[in-house]
């Protein structure tokens, strides 16, 4: 059981087309319609992504700053403190509390 099978019939795509070939079509049909909105929201999104990083580190090293200057306070707030007569002052060397920048 031969079929004759004309020249058109031969162009059309058969059942054996992949998934992919199907879907690469359909992404470049789409691509030339949306191409510059497609564009546009791809740069708008890549933005708001290096803006959340960029906050995100920048308020991690403002908490540690913080938190290293809540521990000199802590640190200033629990030291030994001199008696009055400063007696103590001669016995031992004295600490230094306070660390500069």
């Amino acid at each position: 059981m031969s079929k004759n099978i004309s020249k058109k019939e031969l162009k059309k795509p058969d059942q054996f087309v992949s998934f992919w070939t199907k879907l690469s079509a359909e992404v470049s049909r789409l691509l030339q319609k949306q191409g510059r909105a497609l564009a546009v929201g791809a740069g708008v999104l890549a933005v708001v992504i290096v803006a959340t990083v960029a906050f995100t580190q920048v308020r991690s090293r403002r908490a540690e700053r913080d938190s290293e200057a809540l521990a000199r306070v802590d640190r200033i707030a629990t030291a030994d403190l001199l008696p009055a007569d400063g007696s103590a002052a001669a016995s031992r060397p004295r600490r230094n509390a306070w660390r500069g920048r």
